[in-house]
């Protein structure tokens, strides 16, 4: 599955099609755009449902092993969190349309210690943008896994949890079958 976050012809999500990935959604806050990739879609010998395109943000109701995002810095540094949630326990977040000049300021975001950091898998220059490969920090995810999970217990449940050290482990080694 991916997403193809800032859309715009669609390019990103349909080359991802003719490479057989089984759904792919576009999003673009450009109306114009978001039309220009449904008509490319179309002229490409595919046939989506309108539920594919949207021009409002993401719900959290879907994951994605795959998320493309060519879109502005800012706009970048906003996302970091909802692109943590959207993307599979595994999932690769491909940013692009960067100056060269915004690399360190995108990654110390990307990379943040915080539940919602992921690691630099590759980085590609051209002339004076960058093209960032990252995969989502499985260790943090499965924290905050852990710590939603904890935190939706009820009070009594939550600190007999916490007194016994081997429930964390086992809460821990139970999260990452779930993940493999």
């Amino acid at each position: 599955s991916l997403l193809d976050f800032g859309c715009g012809s669609g390019i990103l999500g349909i080359y991802a099609l003719k490479a057989n990935c089984k759904r792919v959604d576009f999003v673009d806050c450009d109306e114009k755009a978001l039309s220009i990739a449904k008509d490319n879609v179309i002229r490409n010998g595919f046939y989506l449902s309108k539920e594919h395109f949207s021009s409002k943000m993401v719900t959290r109701t879907k994951t994605y092993k795959f998320i493309y995002a060519n879109i502005g810095l800012n706009t970048l540094k906003e996302l970091v969190f909802l692109f943590f949630d959207l993307l599979e326990p595994q999932g690769t977040l491909v940013l692009s349309g960067l100056l060269k000049s915004q690399k360190k300021e995108i990654f110390d975001k990307y990379s943040g210690n915080n539940f919602f950091s992921f690691i630099k898998v590759n980085e590609t220059e051209q002339n004076n943008w960058i093209c960032m490969e990252l995969k989502k920090n499985r260790e943090k995810a499965l924290t905050r896994e852990k710590k939603k999970r904890v935190s939706s217990l009820p009070d009594g449940a939550k600190s007999a949890y916490s007194s016994f050290p081997g429930a964390k482990e086992s809460e821990f080694t139970k999260l990452q079958r779930e993940y493999d």
